[in-house]
């Protein structure tokens, strides 16, 4: 077989690297860290292009910083259709932000304690210092359950303007399986913004693995609630990704939560009866699709008991593994 060596691509700036990738066409493939690549092209799953374009020297990709409200777009931004002079703020993570980043970073772990966890259950130490926010969410990988709980936007360079979505509208369309945005395939995820309402919430994450690093996730959780002073649900997002199912949103489960409090057992009842009934994973030779069905469903009443007890870890971030 003869091996393809690419030509290699460094552009400056995300102008000059979504041209290319415009020009090239399918030919090429932008790269970030390379971690999940490389492992796809040593394996065969994915053929050796004949060009990579490589974005570690666009300085904006690394950037992580707090926004301007909403409605004071930046120069280039495309509408986003928010209302203006809220006053809040949100929170932008450079696409090229490596893993290893957030998770030692302690004022990103006190604004959203989910992240640090998850980042801290992807791969290897070495791993993580690579793979990057835009790569792992562009392969589905683990981080994505987090953020979908955080009800995060991402921030595409398409046509030289930075354009939004939903991360979970993207995943809804099948992005998780392809590259770029919408119709322009030469699209370049160039950040992911947390909005202002994932402020302030109890969150959790959990990844149930075989073993520590480099297996696939039998399945991961996430969520995020908001409880008022009499500890009844106003507002709660859940996630679930892994066992070969598109990560996404649990709206029947977040349903059953709402107006209820975590004191009563029914309520935990309806939801873990919610989970099993609106996952559908694939399952695999290890793990059946029922077992991830309960284990997504166990894992999440358990994170919900945490939380009403405080002395059980109530609120923290969580990981588990088996």
């Amino acid at each position: 077989m003869v091996r393809v060596t690419p030509q290699v691509w460094q552009p400056k700036s995300l102008e000059e690297a979504w041209d290319l990738g415009r020009s090239l066409g399918s030919g090429a493939s932008y790269v970030s860290g390379g971690t999940w690549l490389q492992i796809q092209w040593r394996a065969g799953s994915l053929p050796r292009p004949g060009h990579l374009i490589r974005l570690d020297s666009i300085p904006e990709l690394y950037e992580r910083s707090k926004l301007h409200p909403p409605g004071d777009r930046e120069p280039g931004a495309a509408p986003t259709g928010r209302p203006s002079g809220s006053g809040a703020e949100s929170f932008r993570i450079g696409g090229m932000t490596p893993l290893a980043a957030l998770r030692y970073d302690a004022g990103w772990g006190r604004l959203f304690p989910a992240l640090p966890s998850a980042c801290r259950r992807i791969a290897a130490p070495a791993v993580r210092e690579l793979a990057t926010v835009a790569g792992n969410l562009m392969t589905a990988g683990d981080l994505t359950p987090a953020l979908v709980a955080m009800r995060a936007q991402l921030v595409w360079f398409t046509e030289g303007m930075r354009v939004r979505q939903s991360l979970e509208d993207w995943l809804q369309g099948g992005g998780a399986a392809g590259s770029g945005q919408g119709a322009d395939p030469a699209a370049i995820l160039a950040a992911v913004e947390i909005p202002p309402g994932a402020l302030g919430g109890e969150t959790f994450y959990v990844k149930l693995t075989r073993r520590d690093t480099f297996v696939p996730a039998v399945v991961t959780v996430a969520g995020w609630l908001v409880r008022d002073e009499d500890g009844v649900v106003r507002e709660a997002v859940l996630a679930v990704g892994g066992a070969g199912a598109r990560p996404g949103r649990l709206r029947r489960a977040e349903g059953c939560l709402k107006g209820g409090a975590l004191w009563d057992d029914r309520v935990l009842l309806s939801t873990a009866q919610a989970v099993w009934e609106e996952f559908a994973p694939k399952g695999d030779t290890f793990s059946s699709a029922d077992y991830c069905r309960r284990a997504a469903s166990n894992l999440i009443i358990r994170e919900l008991i945490k939380m009403r007890d405080p002395s059980q870890g109530g609120g923290q971030s969580a990981a588990t593994q088996s």
